[in-house]
């Protein structure tokens, strides 16, 4: 395979982004794929810090903060399986304006005389994200997602960039989150040192059952997801007394100990199933929708609320076509028909 992957190297650029890759590859190739459930334990609560106990910051410190902190938004990837043409973060949302529209108004309104707009970029490339959805149709995107991006900044030199203009705080959270925005309050705790990395959890609730957490496991902190679960553990996973906390996406992360510490830092790799849609289902009435595993939609299938639908490992399920789901929890092997 490495030979052959050669032959696409046609500059510096494409060179380092195989060897990303076959890096990559190879931990997919040798790590398990699941964590040993005997060996984690709950996250010590000396790690948490409680939001409410955080300092409002004083009117004339705000700028001072945010002119440290800089956004990043991650398309994630181009919603292909959901049949959306382009990036995700052009798809329309309300009243004719996008994701990147939404993201972008929301850093203007925080502190407009502080903001700067710099485009949005795919989380494998740090290109440009195209202003049209059909400006640019190669399918070919590797997004790897958040543990890539610093990789990505430091390689494209716009870590070092960011650095010299004194944006050391970098906040990061996927574009089709809405509700992800810079909380000064969070800000001013990562420029006064209280951590180099903060992630945000919220408690978890029936309709985040799926959520990722954080466990301690061979001495280290680590971000648990539901792939990463042993199959005969994920009711435990799931469940709200085993796990009181779900990550948010959304975090914080002091640049300058990412450039001190990139050539140690190793994530680990998460397989990513691919839902499969025979045509997108309709979702303007859906509150929340979490969606896991080998999972088939038919035809002309309606959500409306609280919709959350987990496939067994090495399992499916088949949504059949004409289904109408409304507040409820499908999971394990099943071929669900509800009309």
């Amino acid at each position: 395979m490495k030979a052959h992957l050669e032959k696409l190297i046609s500059d510096e650029k494409s060179k380092h982004d195989l060897d990303v890759f076959l890096r990559l590859y190879e931990q997919f190739l040798t790590e398990p794929p699941t964590i040993d459930w005997s060996k984690f334990k709950k996250i010590d609560p000396k790690y948490e810090m409680d939001y409410e106990n955080l300092p409002n910051v004083e009117e004339h410190a705000i700028k001072d903060v945010l002119k440290r902190v800089v956004v990043v938004k991650l398309n994630g990837g181009l919603g292909t399986t959901m049949g959306c043409k382009g990036a995700k973060s052009l798809i329309t949302v309300k009243n004719g304006k996008n994701f990147l529209d939404f993201s972008l108004l929301q850093v203007q309104m925080k502190r407009p005389s502080e903001c700067f707009i710099v485009k949005e970029i795919y989380a494998d490339s740090l290109m440009p994200v195209p202003g049209k959805a059909d400006e640019k149709n190669d399918e070919g995107w590797y997004p790897p997602g958040h543990g890539n991006i610093f990789q990505s900044l430091a390689y494209s030199g716009i870590l070092d960039e960011l650095l010299e203009q004194g944006r050391d705080i970098c906040f990061v959270s996927n574009i089709d989150n809405t509700g992800a925005n810079v909380d000064l309050r969070i800000a001013n705790a990562m420029c006064n040192g209280v951590a180099d990395y903060i992630m945000e959890v919220t408690d978890k609730t029936p309709a985040d059952v799926k959520g990722g957490t954080l466990i301690e496991i061979n001495g280290k902190i680590m971000h648990l997801e539901m792939p990463q679960v042993p199959e005969d553990h994920v009711e435990d996973f799931c469940s709200m007394t085993t796990f009181r906390i779900f990550n948010t996406n959304n975090i914080w992360v002091n640049l300058r100990a990412v450039k001190e510490k990139l050539n140690s830092i190793s994530m680990e790799i998460i397989a990513n199933k691919k839902r499969r849609f025979k045509s997108i289902p309709s979702m303007k009435d859906v509150v929340h929708l979490t969606v896991s595993g080998d999972v088939v939609f038919g035809k002309n299938v309606v959500l409306k609320g609280v919709v959350v639908i987990i496939a067994d490992e090495g399992h499916s399920i088949e949504i059949t076509q004409g289904s109408f789901i409304e507040n409820k929890i499908c999971t394990g092997r099943l071929r669900f028909t509800d009309h």
